[in-house]
């Protein structure tokens, strides 16, 4: 009878081995390349969105001092104001994610959150709601300034002051009103563990606003240290 050693492991349990270690070598190698370059992403952010906000602020400034009886002008300011929020969003989502900013400022509060789903909810989102709208507004002022080429005489009886009004409080509500509903049927869940003396804060965004079993895949998992 040949002897057998229950020590010994097979060859698929090897290999399950050897790819768990390559995939955490490869997932540590990830965030310290991330860590390197978070601070040049949040740079780059933050110059060509300081930029874009004294581009957009001065551009609104010279259509009020036009005046809005042109429609055109009003088409313009309103989708500067949409514009100057995706540019903020944006500049919120690199400084959260990317920047030590937000970490030091409740550090002293002794809060630890997953800075990057934070991110993702307060600026992603809007982020996204805000370009929806900028890009809408750019396809009505491209259709009327089609118009105005094409039937420069009837453009002014087709679109007037109060069209514009009526068209862009629609765009508004067709760019921003879905991030509204996102929130609506979202929540947050606190689960307190006395052994570790921290809260666990999750938040659900599922559409029938239930406890999903996999918190990774349907959840955002924050964590905030209590106060000891």
């Amino acid at each position: 009878m040949i002897p057998t050693n229950s020590n010994s492991s097979s060859p698929r349990d090897n290999n399950t081995v050897s790819q768990s270690t390559s995939l955490d070598y490869s997932t540590q190698t990830t965030e310290k390349i991330l860590d390197m370059v978070s601070p040049i992403l949040w740079f780059s952010i933050a110059l060509v969105g300081t930029f874009g906000i004294i581009g957009n602020i001065l551009n609104l400034i010279v259509y009020v001092k036009l005046g809005f009886s042109e429609t055109i002008h009003v088409s313009y300011a309103a989708m500067v104001i949409s514009d100057i929020g995706c540019i903020l969003t944006a500049m919120w989502f690199g400084m959260a994610c990317f920047s030590a900013i937000v970490q030091f400022l409740l550090a002293d509060y002794r809060i630890h959150t997953d800075w990057c789903a934070l991110a993702g909810l307060t600026g992603a989102w809007p982020h996204n709601a805000f370009s929806r709208t900028t890009a809408l507004f750019t396809a009505w002022i491209s259709l009327e300034r089609c118009l105005g080429v094409m039937y420069p005489t009837r453009v002014k009886l087709l679109i007037t002051s109060k069209v514009t009004k009526v068209l862009i409080l629609i765009i508004y509500i067709a760019g921003l009103g879905p991030l509204s509903l996102v929130y609506v049927h979202s929540r947050v869940v606190t689960i307190f563990d006395p052994l570790s003396n921290y809260s666990t804060l999750l938040f659900y965004y599922n559409a029938k606003n239930e406890l999903p079993h996999n918190v990774l895949d349907n959840g955002v998992n924050l964590h905030s240290i209590s106060n000891s």
